[in-house]
């Protein structure tokens, strides 16, 4: 997979991506929404080229990790920083099978716009969800965009998984509460439009252990 993901920022023009967004929002939107420290730990998973670590620099937070399998995307969205990459830690890693993510912690926000939707194997999204939940403070924030029920049954020749918003809470599980859903139509830059659904969930200061044990609330 990074071959194949890296032969696609290779081979393509940044703009013909069919992710490409000039201003990433509704993730900026969202971010802001949840009202952390500038100074907060973000990490936007599958990162690549995105300018979404562009405008949240330019937002005023200094603390960001961009992450993806493809080395060839993050130097892209390295190169084109300049000065304000100091704000910025770059981790290439596979998120299903993680080495340098696992040691991440206190993270507050956890962005993953069209990453999960890819993992169609039981088996990957366990991973995904374990290192989700490890590296993940209480009280953080998950911002999952993900290709809604009746848009896309591929992407980039891919198969994906399409989501609601009562899937995505019913794959977190009870650690996490949702606490916003957003149904947004991306077109891409040669007029296809893409139905997305976006949610935002907080984790919970405590988790059930036992029978007659308190789920905890959300810290918002």
């Amino acid at each position: 997979m990074k071959d194949y993901w890296n032969s696609r920022y290779q081979q393509t023009q940044q703009e013909k991506l069919g992710w490409y967004e000039a201003v990433s929002q509704p993730s900026l939107d969202l971010i802001d929404s949840c009202y952390i420290a500038k100074d907060a730990l973000i990490v936007d998973i599958g990162s690549g080229a995105s300018l979404l670590i562009d405008n949240l620099i330019d937002a005023g937070y200094r603390n960001l990790v961009a992450t993806d399998i493809s080395d060839a995307g993050l130097a892209i969205s390295r190169d084109r920083l300049g000065d304000r990459v100091a704000h910025v830690r770059f981790i290439v890693d596979d998120i299903c099978q993680p080495l340098r993510l696992t040691g991440l912690r206190n993270v507050a926000i956890w962005h993953d716009r069209a990453v999960l939707h890819f993992f169609t194997q039981e088996k990957d999204r366990a991973v995904y969800l374990n290192l989700l939940n490890a590296v993940l403070s209480p009280g953080g924030f998950v911002i999952i965009a993900t290709f809604a029920v009746g848009g896309l049954t591929q992407c980039s020749g891919l198969d994906i998984q399409q989501y609601t918003a009562e899937s995505l809470s019913q794959f977190l599980g009870d650690a996490f509460i949702l606490v916003q859903a957003l149904d947004h139509v991306y077109t891409t830059t040669w007029g296809q439009d893409r139905p997305f659904l976006y949610c935002v969930f907080q984790k919970r200061d405590s988790v059930v252990v036992s029978n007659g044990v308190s789920k905890g609330e959300a810290l918002c």
